[in-house]
């Protein structure tokens, strides 16, 4: 689901629409439905992505198990995790509305840092 859920309840976001897993779950005459915000579940295929599909954003030696991540846009910049339990993964994503914000500072050093830091504070 496109949107934020939370209690089985999900808002989607560009549209006015309330999907609930109960009613849904009934309505399909299945036991259970689970609703997950859709990039944590592309985030589930991330094990199936071959190395040529991947890009590295940081050299290291990779762990044969451990966690992903997945950070996409859509109607916002969204981020979802796998996280490695030793066992199995679990996703989790992160609501579009608590992205941070990702552009430069307005000043290439703090102002508590003034000119300690060994220059001007503008």
């Amino acid at each position: 689901m496109a949107g934020p859920g939370k209690d089985g309840r999900c808002s989607t976001t560009n549209l006015a629409w309330v999907v609930d897993a109960r009613d849904l779950a009934r309505e399909l005459r299945l036991a259970h439905v689970a609703l997950l915000n859709d990039l944590e579940a592309s985030a589930h295929g991330l094990p199936a992505l071959r190395t040529d599909e991947t890009v590295v954003l940081q050299e290291g030696a990779p762990a044969a198990a451990g966690n992903q991540a997945l950070i996409a846009a859509g109607t916002g910049l969204g981020e979802a995790a796998l996280y490695w339990d030793g066992r199995r993964r679990t996703g989790r994503s992160r609501p579009k509305g608590a992205t941070p914000a990702l552009r430069p500072p307005t000043s290439p050093r703090p102002s508590s840092c003034g000119t300690s830091c060994g220059g001007s504070t503008r």
